[in-house]
């Protein structure tokens, strides 16, 4: 089942102010991600705690018109969060042009590093997670 990551747009963060998300920002993800430029699996936790647990694993990733979406591998815990705590939407931790801790470093463009299965995304107009 597909999952909604992130879609095109300005939008206004507030900690980051405008934040523009293209569709060249969405193709260079799932490059990076099927590179594994990130070096490790892209996870999920819940309300942007990692330290809780993961969630699920994204396993795939791709683009479709002007959405970034993903299939994900749900834990137990993700599960329960969706079916139980109501944890509709998917909250993304990208980076648009992320550098990697290795020296030397070296950007690599728009790369996905993790999302927060949420109640209120930052950006409306999101597809909520349906009935698992």
């Amino acid at each position: 089942m597909a999952v909604q990551v992130l879609r095109t747009g300005l939008f206004s963060h507030p900690a980051y102010g405008e934040v523009e998300i293209t569709r060249r920002m969405l193709a260079e993800m799932v490059l990076n991600f099927n590179a594994k430029t990130y070096g490790q699996a892209v996870f999920v936790d819940v309300a942007h705690k990692p330290s809780a647990g993961a969630a699920g694993e994204v396993v795939r990733l791709w683009v479709d018109g002007d959405k970034l979406l993903a299939s994900v591998e749900w834990t137990p815990y993700g599960l329960a969060a969706i079916r139980e705590r109501g944890f509709q939407f998917l909250s993304a931790e990208f980076s648009t042009n992320w550098l990697s801790n290795e020296l030397p470093r070296q950007p690599h463009g728009a790369v996905l590093l993790g999302a927060g299965l949420t109640i209120r995304p930052w950006h409306r107009d999101q597809a909520a997670i349906l009935a698992l």
